[in-house]
């Protein structure tokens, strides 16, 4: 089991990522900080969850969390559950989702 986490969402954003011109995605960027407080507060991972831009988007699919910045993909895995369902409240919170999804 994936221990607690607060994670803080950003504004929305198009992330264009480095090497990838082409490749540009809408969503919110976030920083994960593992175990809420003590001495692991210290390490904060940074991921973005959202969508490839040129995609059509069903309001079933699920978005794409990428690492970002210094934040390896593996360090953000155990915590994908975590992420997906604090990307619906937030967007729930922003009124760009109804309730329950």
């Amino acid at each position: 089991m994936a221990q607690p986490v607060l994670i803080a969402w950003g504004e929305s954003e198009i992330l264009e990522l480095t090497g990838c011109p082409d490749q540009s995605w809408w969503g919110f960027p976030f920083e994960l900080i593992e175990g809420v407080s003590g001495f692991q507060a210290q390490q904060r991972l940074h991921g973005f969850c959202g969508f490839k831009t040129d995609l059509d988007v069903e309001p079933e699919d699920t978005p794409a969390i990428l690492a970002i910045d210094a934040t390896n993909p593996d360090q953000l895995a155990p915590y994908v559950d975590q992420i997906l369902a604090s990307y619906r409240a937030h967007l729930h919170n922003m009124g760009l989702a109804p309730a329950g999804t």
